[in-house]
């Protein structure tokens, strides 16, 4: 009997969770309030897509990476400027990376983020569709891999 009672509360608890656009919202949330308190918006442009992409690990600490599109206020397309953010895991940024050409983040793998095509660090060459982290993140390398050695996914 005690166990069909436990289920039951299980199943009120579980019935009774938010549903998941709800949980997702407030995360959105959380992070555009993130981006704005710590300047990480350009003042003027418009924010057209803000969204968490994955983590890597630096220094055995997880630091998120965001993907931002903003707008000019004098465009007449909606492209926008877009970058790839690393963060600290109380939101801060670490280090920018600008996007060029379509080219998109796709995965992390350890202390490694992952493009579908070429990026350069601080606008140096030479560029790759790799960036590793070091130094708590301060310091990032590009380099280019086979895009069939890439890592898979992460499964969910």
């Amino acid at each position: 009997m005690k166990e069909y009672v436990y289920l039951i509360l299980a199943g009120m608890l579980a019935g009774a969770a938010a549903p998941p656009s709800k949980i997702l919202e407030e995360g959105h949330a959380t992070l555009l309030a993130a981006l704005t308190k710590n300047h990480i918006l350009v003042p003027g442009r418009r924010l057209l897509f803000a969204g968490y992409i994955c983590s890597v690990t630096v220094a055995s600490e997880e630091l998120p990476v965001v993907e931002l599109i903003e707008q000019e206020p004098e465009a007449t397309e909606p492209r926008g400027i877009s970058r790839v953010v690393l963060l600290t895991p109380s939101l801060e940024p670490i280090k920018e990376i600008p996007e060029f050409g379509g080219v998109r983040p796709l995965l992390c793998k350890a202390n490694s983020l992952y493009f579908s095509g070429i990026v350069k660090i601080d606008n140096i060459a030479p560029g790759g569709n790799r960036v590793t982290f070091m130094l708590g993140g301060d310091y990032a390398q590009a380099d280019e891999v086979d895009p069939r050695d890439f890592p898979a996914a992460p499964e969910h």
